[in-house]
């Protein structure tokens, strides 16, 4: 049973959308030192997500590239989390242990390892890791030494009107201690970061992210000082401009920028439950209306991208 309260807000759409997942996700730690963490989930066909819970004990095993003799575990905790398609897998969750682990989108980068000959029970396709993740560990540091003795690779699947799809997505997993780290499957490679943030959102890669920082070391919390050019005193119009800069459309690198100086700039609260309300107010700066994001124009069938969900979770 969880100690700690989750807090999960479905926004479901009758509409289809496009076939974009734009997803973003922060950290946020309170002062008593409860994190909590809020993702949203964007996405243009309906993916039907349920809350499902998973207990200890559960077995599973992962399919292997050639059969279903892939990878297996027995869960060692019990864990609640998002599904997808009615696939009955985890999309975003958290365990007992307060490891939280999700996906998110990473498109023109992902391709996911190659299984060696002969080492099938070592081969886990992609869409299990989390609830290999959730079930097995109970930190960060152990999830980044546990990653490096499997191989994620991918698998066409159809789920409703998802047809022979791979989806391209990295992960991000966090713990109650406030470490996160970013896992990414680039050339048949896995790559692990640290992420000192808690911050992800979409493509590029992850470093590229952190590198883009540098373009908006100007921003600020506060007000600029009056400048004086011949006399004349300037001073700001209004409050909030030292935060002039900051992109506000929704592309994953503008998400990036924006949600980590809402992340970092506001003041931290004293409890895990008032911060969760912190929270509730900085990832509605990320949401999605059905309409605001589409495909090119003309396009048939376009599905705009819209926000599903989003999930608050006190771990």
């Amino acid at each position: 049973m969880f100690k700690k309260s989750v807090f999960v807000t479905l926004l479901f759409s009758l509409l289809l959308g496009s076939t974009a997942l734009a997803c973003t996700q922060f950290m946020l730690v309170a002062k008593d030192g409860s994190v909590v963490i809020a993702r949203t989930m964007e996405f243009g066909a309906e993916m039907g997500s349920h809350i499902v819970t998973s207990p200890v004990g559960r077995a599973m095993q992962s399919p292997s590239p050639s059969g279903n003799d892939g990878l297996k575990w027995t869960s060692k905790y019990g864990y609640i989390y998002m599904d997808f398609f009615g696939s009955k897998l985890t999309l975003d969750g958290m365990n007992e242990k307060g490891l939280s682990a999700g996906f998110l989108y990473l498109p023109g980068y992902t391709k996911y390892q190659t299984v060696p000959r002969g080492d099938n029970k070592n081969a886990l396709m992609y869409l299990y890791t989390g609830d290999w993740v959730l079930g097995n560990f109970a930190t960060v540091e152990e999830v980044k030494s546990a990653i490096k003795d499997v191989y994620v690779f991918a698998k066409p699947m159809t789920y409703g009107a998802i047809k022979d799809f791979v989806f391209p997505v990295h992960m991000i997993v966090s713990d109650r201690s406030g470490k996160s780290v970013v896992i990414e499957w680039v050339n048949g490679k896995a790559n692990i970061y640290d992420n000192p943030f808690g911050v992800l959102t979409n493509s590029p890669e992850f470093p590229w992210h952190l590198n883009n920082l540098k373009n908006y070391v100007n921003i600020s919390p506060h007000s600029p000082n009056p400048l004086t050019l011949d006399g004349i005193k300037y001073t700001a119009t209004g409050q909030g401009s030292g935060a002039m800069g900051i992109p506000g459309d929704f592309t994953p690198p503008s998400r990036f920028v924006k949600i980590m100086y809402l992340a970092k700039s506001v003041f931290p609260v004293d409890t895990g439950e008032a911060t969760v309300n912190l929270a509730d107010h900085i990832v509605n700066n990320v949401d999605i209306p059905t309409g605001a994001v589409q495909g090119e124009k003309g396009v048939k069938n376009d599905m705009p991208d819209k926000t599903q969900w989003t999930v608050i979770k006190d771990i």
